[in-house]
């Protein structure tokens, strides 16, 4: 062992998340915080500072794990990640992919305890942790020449994450201080690129991709973290 490292856990599944707590200590870690929902999450990780955050990415709020992610690479506080998942969608792989840390991913339709044991194994040595699934599907992104971040600029992935919340344009308009006209226009655009015939047709296939895992974080914070977190971690 290198070292026990303080882990903060959010899994919405109570069951599961007693069990990979119980992996983490059988192994000789700190259990720092245990959370169902992503807000509480960010509050467990900036009050204990974890050296890594397991992370699934459906929480029991609307503040889905690529939010947590970037709450807190925007706070410079984002630890060692090892993310759990039964999505594979492009957009979710390259998000995982190009994180600023060390981290790791593990299926979760596969032998989740198994893979979630080594994975912090790996994470803990200064390794990554990419299941076998994770890193077919990488390659493939990879090698498609249509992929998304080949087709779309950063502007209309930024309003694919908010169409995917099913927003209307004039909706998205106000969140992104464009015009209706403006946001009209994008949406149009996304259109004719992705070669599809309707708005729910393009939440359909932003779904498949994974944006709807990475919310737009509220303006100019994410909400709640004022107020006492409610998550299980020690107090000093």
């Amino acid at each position: 062992m290198h070292g026990a490292m303080r882990i903060v856990i959010a899994e919405d599944q109570g069951m599961l998340r007693e069990v990979i707590v119980k992996i983490c200590r059988e192994a000789g870690h700190e259990v720092a915080g245990e959370c169902g929902g992503g807000r509480e999450t960010v509050a467990a990780c900036l009050a204990t500072r974890p050296e890594l955050l397991i992370l699934d990415l459906r929480l029991s709020d609307d503040f889905h794990g690529g939010a947590v992610l970037e709450a807190l690479e925007a706070e410079r506080a984002l630890p060692k990640v090892l993310v759990l998942s039964a999505y594979l969608g492009d957009y979710l792989i390259h998000r995982i992919r190009h994180l600023p840390v060390p981290c790791g991913f593990v299926d979760k339709t596969t032998a989740l305890l198994t893979s979630v044991g080594e994975a912090i194994a790996a994470l803990e040595a200064g390794r990554m942790a990419f299941s076998a699934a994770f890193l077919r599907a990488y390659a493939a992104f990879r090698e498609n020449g249509r992929s998304f971040d080949r087709l779309l600029t950063p502007h209309e992935e930024l309003f694919l994450r908010y169409a995917v919340q099913e927003y209307s344009d004039s909706e998205i308009a106000v969140r992104l201080r464009i015009s209706v006209r403006t946001a009209e226009g994008r949406r149009s655009a996304l259109l004719h690129k992705l070669g599809l015939e309707s708005s729910q047709k393009l939440v359909s296939f932003a779904r498949a991709q994974g944006f709807h895992l990475f919310p737009p974080l509220p303006a100019p914070k994410w909400p709640g973290l004022t107020a006492a977190p409610t998550c299980e971690f020690p107090v000093a």
